[in-house]
């Protein structure tokens, strides 16, 4: 291995198991939800189809780490979980 270069390992894959395990978790609590409070659990559902996006973009396929996109993709699933948990909450 050159001096500059830099083995990623299994982080990759580890990070998109882990956003794809909170996507499955979240879908789960949905359709849990959904039975007893239609609302909040078709939100839980539509946050956990957001998370299952971030998690297919989360390896970055070429990009930069401060590529705008993906930030902005990063920022509005934890803006959307925020939400789900302060509707759960109220």
């Amino acid at each position: 291995m050159a001096a500059g270069e830099r083995d990623p390992g299994l982080a990759g894959e580890r990070t998109e198991l882990a956003w794809l395990r909170s996507a499955i978790a979240l879908a789960a609590l949905g359709a849990a939800t959904v039975r007893a409070a239609p609302l909040p659990g078709l939100l839980i559902l539509l946050v956990a189809v957001g998370v299952w996006w971030v998690s297919r973009s989360a390896r970055g396929r070429g990009r930069t780490p401060g590529d705008p996109r993906r930030m902005r993709m990063i920022a509005f699933a934890g803006a959307a979980v925020a939400v789900a948990a302060l509707m759960i909450v109220l």
